[in-house]
């Protein structure tokens, strides 16, 4: 995989802003020299009659109507919206050869911004609000850009300030909505722990919700998607008091105050099991999986639902988790029909899938998919 990780030293709040200057970059003693030298000179070929152009960018505020917002993601405070799920993201059309961001991180994300459909470029955000020059030299005309959270939970909240343009460049119209909605509810597989090195470590640099079975899903079908997940969560059971029952519902944490008239799935995927599994969960799972299905069809009367287990040791052989899980799908399916399992092909290793298995873990649920929605072939 590649990504070009931004290696640039961000703007703080109190470095000299974007408003003192045509660049993103401090001006020079030199720099700075040349229009005194200039003026000196009492030749400066201004006769007052026209006044020079205003040649500061102004910032794109984060409520702007042009700009596409994707998850659940908290717009309470319109001019901060916050980035608390994996995979949350911002996107737009902008004119112009260059591109700020204007990011406050609450902990220590990385963000993955991908211009004109090009390889990722990421982001490791300094605490606090700061700026991120991305794009400089982009030829002139329109481009796509595409701001994602690729940390999770723990990793702490990220707020979208806005962005800058080159002076007098504008957004274009707001991306369009996909036709297609998917939510998906899991654990750390889902979010994306460890994607990005085969070394299983819970290190935020190799997180990446962008390039797992969820979002490559998403992309495959040209849907929007919704990643509620985080590391460690069970159904029955996690590394700590809450499963997935508490944050189903939730906006951000564990408030259960998401709106679900907001944004309605067409097709739901259940990835747990995975830690209720490694901490000693039983036949429990099979009661488990067919009221949290049962929960789901309530909310979300319309859509595929899609149990799926794996790729972990969770479906390694000897595990009776397939099984169960094979189990109370036939129980949901004697009423309703809309329900499905999808077993996941063990990694193998048992540890956290990379993105290349992630990959082919999104193949085997596109495979099953389309199986089910034909029209989506």
């Amino acid at each position: 995989m590649l990504w070009i990780l931004l290696a640039c030293t961000p703007q703080t709040k109190d470095a000299p802003s974007l408003g003192d200057s045509s660049d993103s970059i401090p001006l020079t003693d030199s720099d700075s020299a040349a229009p005194d030298s200039k003026g000196d000179s009492g030749d400066s070929g201004d006769t007052g009659d026209t006044a020079p152009p205003d040649t500061t960018p102004e910032l794109i505020a984060a409520d702007h109507a042009n700009l596409r917002y994707v998850g659940r993601i908290n717009a309470s405070d319109p001019l901060a919206p916050v980035f608390h799920w994996p995979g949350s993201a911002v996107e737009a059309v902008f004119e112009g050869t260059s591109l700020t961001l204007h990011l406050d991180d609450a902990g220590t994300n990385y963000v993955s911004v991908v211009i004109d459909g090009g390889e990722p470029t990421v982001i490791a955000c300094a605490p606090g609000e700061n700026t991120y020059v991305v794009a400089e030299g982009l030829s002139p005309g329109a481009h796509t850009l595409s701001v994602a959270k690729r940390t999770e939970i723990a990793e702490g909240d990220l707020t979208f300030v806005g962005l800058t343009l080159d002076p007098g460049a504008e957004l274009g119209p707001r991306p369009a909505e996909k036709a297609l909605k998917i939510e998906f509810y899991g654990d750390s597989i889902t979010s994306g722990y460890s994607v990005d090195c085969d070394c299983d470590s819970g290190d935020a640099v190799y997180k990446d919700n962008t390039h797992t079975y969820a979002a490559f899903t998403a992309r495959a079908l040209d849907a929007d998607y919704h990643s509620v997940s985080l590391s460690g969560i069970g159904l029955v059971r996690s590394w700590w008091s809450a499963t997935m029952v508490t944050y189903w519902d939730s906006l951000q944490n564990d408030d259960h105050a998401w709106d679900f008239a907001v944004w309605t799935p067409d097709i739901v995927v259940v990835n747990l099991g995975q830690n209720d599994y490694w901490l000693g969960v039983g036949k429990e799972m099979i009661p488990a999986w067919i009221k949290f299905g049962r929960t789901l069809r309530t909310t979300y009367p319309d859509a595929e639902l899609f149990f799926a287990l794996g790729s972990m040791d969770v479906v390694a052989p000897g595990s009776p988790f397939p099984a169960m899980l094979e189990e109370a799908v036939e129980t949901l399916q004697e009423e309703d029909e809309h329900v499905h399992a999808v077993i996941f092909d063990y990694n193998g290793s048992g540890r956290h899938p990379v993105a290349s298995e992630q990959a082919w873990m999104a193949e085997q649920l596109l495979d099953t998919i389309t199986l089910v929605m034909p029209e989506l072939g």
